[in-house]
């Protein structure tokens, strides 16, 4: 009797053993799942990205001749202050002793991204407004 009580002791520390177990494994694979949806969507964002880049690099390309600076403030909008502001954060980003800033932020106010995406449509044959807004 003594040793039948003793094997069902053990037989339910190692069904204990064995759920908790599985409830890790259960939450780690949830945590995957999360994981590979939110690098899908990641790797998704990073191509649009991209093909934005591309398309702005594209567009300064064209804009080619001493006009190219005046066209490119005229299409982003950006005022005196915001370029004298990215010029400082550029040059001192040569310095090594202030080597690490962050721009973020929008040049359009939201008024002025419609704006800007209307008179470009013609030129990129119509994007979407999604495509344009980050």
């Amino acid at each position: 009797m003594l040793n039948k009580k003793s094997a069902l002791r053990t037989r339910s520390r190692k069904t204990s053993k064995f759920k908790l177990l599985n409830e890790k494994v259960q939450v780690l694979e949830d945590k995957s799942k999360v994981l590979e949806t939110e690098n899908k969507d990641l790797k998704n964002e990073n191509s649009d990205l991209q093909r934005k880049v591309q398309e702005l690099l594209s567009v300064i390309n064209n804009m080619k001749g001493a006009d190219a600076a005046d066209e490119i403030r005229k299409r982003f909008k950006i005022s005196e202050l915001e370029e004298q502001s990215i010029d400082h954060i550029n040059s001192s980003t040569n310095n090594p002793h202030n080597s690490s800033h962050d721009i973020s932020g929008s040049f359009l106010m939201e008024g002025e991204q419609s704006e800007f995406l209307s008179s470009g449509e013609e030129e990129f044959g119509g994007l979407q407004k999604d495509n344009w807004l980050c």
